[in-house]
């Protein structure tokens, strides 16, 4: 918290990507999150950090002349408070109105991160089911703003518009603003944006993309209830084929999140009956239709690569059946090596491989996720270790100069020294001249009085 508050008066983007690395890492962490609560001054803190935040919000995005560091800093800024808010302390909830203000004057320079941080205020609140008078008071002041959908890159920032779209219908007061300021077909739109946006980026994209479909179908639930064309939105969205293979891979990945939160939208009252099926019918055969060359999807929505698609929809299999089929297997060879396997039927026998060969992806598709966690958190690691260098080299720098400035200071010491010296020796040559001066002096008074007294003694006496 020093740190960031330094850093924003300093306007220094370096140390506020620090911060903010830090904190996060801190945080996704399960061990250490439980030790980052226990700091007691973060409402102090960003007490303090507020105005210089606010200060950051007055750049210009039409202006030429501001520095690109400047953007840099309020966009790290606003990452750091987003990692602050999902702390859901409860003594940062008087900051909640302020932070909202940051977020709309933010909006015009930084949309991603000013939605992503506004979704994480309001999504504090789903629990109570509504929102506090003095923060739905400035909500919505500036919500018309916050809810026009990304005009320039929908698909960049479209997944945080989603998310305030989604946080919104979970509140009643800002349901009914949502159905006035949000029509269906800009939030399909903006959905299959978000889609094709995600297909570029690989794995990352993948998880994105399950992010955006279960935000959006969760959203279009909600208002489903309130009005007809809502419902009918839901319907098609759920009718896209790549929005069901999404859901189908949210399903069968190893994020237990993601399962929870699919599972409650499937066992939602408006979730239409014949797509539930759909969903959990998705087959092996289905999945690797999807086009491996990332091109565009029907509707305008965007397909993930074919690398690991076949494993989306593997079905999970216990350590015991996986001994089980080892078994049967082993039993087959054995059978088929002694010439006892003609009484077996073939389409049993390609059954049991076929269960062997699931289990066998399904390894295989755990192990490439583990190697890709373990990617990431090598390339978190070398850029805190490259930030580490940065701030070393900056250290070296500083004690370079701190010595160069002791030994220029030290020379100067020694030169006053020696004049010093010299000045001294003057002094003492002059205090002797004058101390002969004063002898020779007293000399010459002693021989005059001599004189005189010698020749008032020689001289007549004068009569009376």
């Amino acid at each position: 918290m020093r740190t960031f508050n330094k850093a924003i008066v300093d306007q220094d983007a370096t140390q506020l990507l620090h911060a903010f690395t830090f904190i996060s890492d801190l945080c996704n962490d399960n061990n250490l999150r439980s030790f980052v609560l226990t700091y007691p001054h973060f409402s102090q803190a960003l007490t303090d950090a507020m105005k210089d935040v606010d200060n950051l919000c007055k750049i210009n995005p039409d202006d030429a002349g501001e520095p690109e560091h400047m953007i840099d800093c309020l966009r790290n800024a606003l990452k750091f408070l987003t990692v602050l808010v999902n702390l859901d302390l409860y003594s940062l909830r008087c900051h909640h109105g302020h932070v909202v203000c940051i977020c709309m004057k933010a909006s015009r320079v930084c949309l991603p991160e000013a939605l992503e941080l506004f979704a994480a205020i309001v999504v504090q609140y789903r629990d109570e089911g509504c929102l506090p008078k003095e923060l739905l008071s400035v909500i919505n002041d500036g919500l018309p703003a916050l809810l026009v959908p990304p005009a320039l890159e929908p698909g960049k920032a479209g997944l945080q518009w989603l998310q305030v779209v989604g946080a919104l219908c979970e509140s009643i007061e800002t349901q009914e603003r949502v159905l006035q300021e949000v029509s269906p077909d800009t939030f399909e739109d903006t959905l299959y944006s978000v889609l094709q946006y995600t297909s570029q980026n690989g794995p990352v994209g993948l998880e994105a993309s399950q992010q955006g479909v279960v935000v959006a179908c969760r959203a279009a639930l909600s208002l489903a209830p309130l009005h007809n064309t809502w419902s009918i939105t839901l319907n098609r969205i759920l009718a896209h084929h790549q929005v069901r293979k999404f859901l189908c891979a949210g399903l069968t990945s190893s994020n237990g999140t993601r399962r929870r939160q699919i599972l409650q939208l499937i066992k939602h009252h408006y979730f239409p009956s014949d797509q539930m099926n759909q969903v959990f019918g998705e087959s092996v055969q289905s999945v690797s239709d999807i086009p491996s060359s990332g091109g565009p999807l029907e509707g305008g929505g965007g397909g993930g690569g074919g690398e690991g698609a076949e494993s989306w929809c593997a079905p999970r299999l216990q350590p015991a059946q996986e001994h089980a089929v080892d078994r049967l297997v082993a039993a087959l060879t054995e059978a088929l090596h002694t010439g006892k396997i003609s009484d077996i039927a073939t389409s049993s026998v390609m059954e049991l491989y076929g269960y062997k060969m699931t289990c066998l992806e399904q390894r295989l598709h755990s192990h490439t996720v583990a190697l890709q966690g373990a990617s990431e958190h090598m390339a978190s690691l070398q850029h805190s270790l490259a930030m580490l260098q940065a701030t070393n080299s900056s250290q070296q720098d500083v004690l370079y100069t701190t010595q160069m400035q002791n030994e220029k200071h030290k020379k100067t010491i020694e030169e006053l020294h020696k004049q010093l010296e010299d000045a001294e020796t003057t002094l003492r040559g002059f205090r002797a001249k004058l101390a002969a001066e004063r002898l020779d002096k007293e000399s010459q008074k002693d021989n005059l009085q001599k004189e005189f007294k010698a020749q008032l003694l020689v001289s007549p006496m004068s009569p009376l």
